[in-house]
């Protein structure tokens, strides 16, 4: 999961080097797999508990554990992906064993929306500076996620934010700046997004982007989030 922080960030940066514009705020959200996934993973006996991101108490004791992950274990074949309105009649009947059900005049959801269904972690944090060079900010991203994140847990799906852009000759200068330095990296972006605007996006990327657990090469690929 942090590898694929690090490519989120890396490209997030190319986006405000190319629209010429700074931040000073960062957010980070942070979703966890599901209940029956940790439960599994942690192979837990009946004497081990956990707080999740939501703060339930989670237990593989099936007089603690809710009914929505208590049963047999699953297959160990791919489960068959399911219709639309088989996912949302299983939330629901989710929410109903967690938090109970609100019933509305179009049907029944959970509390609080299905979102309240699944742990997770998000923060944010007001930078010192305004800049947009990729070192400084995958620091503070650095230091968001060892502060946010249960290392735990196994992450589902990450998404990233970016405050107070202002153009980027606002960009923080102090006496211990090296602005030829952040100019140097502005540079190397610029070079970075001409070669990707000419060959495409996956003609030039980090040889993280060939480690194990990195998708960038396959996101790239995608329209939308969707495979093109």
């Amino acid at each position: 999961a942090y590898t694929v922080l690090r490519e989120m960030v890396d490209n997030a940066v190319l986006d405000l080097v190319d629209k010429h514009v700074v931040c000073n705020s960062i957010s980070l959200f942070v979703g966890y797999a599901s209940e029956r996934a940790d439960i599994r993973r942690l192979d837990a006996s009946g004497t081990a508990q956990y707080v999740d991101g939501c703060g339930h108490l989670r237990s593989s004791t099936s007089s603690i554990e809710p009914a929505a992950t208590a049963g047999p274990k699953l297959a160990p074949r791919a489960p068959k992906p399911v219709q639309r309105d088989d996912e949302r009649r299983r939330l629901v009947r989710e929410a109903q064993a967690i938090d109970g059900i609100f019933v509305g005049e179009r049907g029944g959801k959970p509390r609080g929306g299905y979102a309240a269904l699944f742990a997770h972690s998000n923060a944010s944090r007001k930078l010192p500076e305004r800049t947009n060079s990729f070192k400084k900010i995958m620091g503070y991203f650095d230091e968001l996620w060892a502060q946010t994140v249960d290392p735990k847990r196994p992450v589902k799906r990450i998404n990233l934010g970016f405050g107070n852009l202002v153009p980027e000759e606002f960009a923080t200068i102090d006496l211990f700046s090296d602005v030829k330095a952040d100019e140097r990296e502005r540079d190397l972006a610029r070079a970075v997004l001409a070669v990707k605007g000419k060959y495409g996006k996956n003609a030039l990327v980090k040889g993280l982007s060939f480690t194990a657990g990195a998708t960038a090469r396959e996101r790239n690929d995608q329209v939308g989030g969707h495979r093109a």
